[in-house]
């Protein structure tokens, strides 16, 4: 009786802790989402300041920027994907 009691407990804080962390996956995809957004919001300012540049050095630091925000915004969209 006592090992059926243990079982049931077992089964329901099992049960609680699978739905945490499905909303936690809800979450945590909303907020990989909304940086993708600002991460695309970003990089079309920096491309809009890269056009009205002249200077080398900066033209190399914005590009490099740019690449670097790619990069990771590439990223979150192939996690996205492969859930």
């Amino acid at each position: 009786c006592i090992n059926l009691v243990i079982m049931i407990l077992i089964e329901i804080i099992a049960g609680i802790m699978w739905r945490r962390i499905y909303i936690m996956e809800d979450i945590l995809g909303s907020v990989a989402g909304n940086k993708m957004g600002q991460l695309r919001q970003e990089i079309s300012d920096l491309r809009k300041i890269l056009a009205k540049t002249d200077d080398p050095d900066k033209i190399a630091t914005i590009k490099k920027e740019i690449n670097e925000k790619e990069t990771y915004y590439n990223i979150l969209a192939d996690r996205a994907r492969t859930k």
